[in-house]
């Protein structure tokens, strides 16, 4: 059995460090129940249905000094979800203090609205978060 391109990309995050191990297994475990689901024909929840209307969660940060891009993420919206559980507290702290509820951002992702969903400048850090739905 070869690896999913959903893997694979989990995979590379790994090997990029922008993921430990324990979030990667999470995340393919996550794939996999997805995955046999689908295969099972169990019927989907709306929620797995409106997230397939965009392919991928897209999470950008930005130096605005000097546009070098220090954060590029591509997830796959099957697991969108779980990348809440990727952002360190203290970007979460930074995002609450701009007003960026991230249970609410996420809640959004059930859409599966192309376009961003948050652009966010910390003008302290001189850094530009944005998210989209690819």
């Amino acid at each position: 059995m070869g690896l999913s391109e959903e893997k694979m990309k989990i995979l590379k995050m790994l090997e990029e460090g922008k993921i430990n191990s324990e979030d990667a297994a999470k995340l393919i475990e996550a794939l996999e129940k997805s995955e046999s689901t689908e295969r099972g024909g169990q019927e989907e929840t709306e929620t797995a249905k409106s997230l397939e209307t965009g392919t991928s969660l897209k999470i950008k940060v930005t130096n605005m000094d000097t546009g070098k891009v220090k954060v590029n993420l591509t997830i796959p919206m099957k697991l969108a979800h779980f990348a809440k559980t990727l952002v360190p507290s203290s970007e979460k702290f930074k995002l609450e203090q701009h007003g960026v509820n991230l249970d609410e951002l996420f809640s959004t992702l059930g859409t599966g609205k192309i376009g961003k969903i948050l652009e966010v400048e910390d003008e302290i850090d001189r850094q530009r978060i944005e998210i989209w739905i690819e």
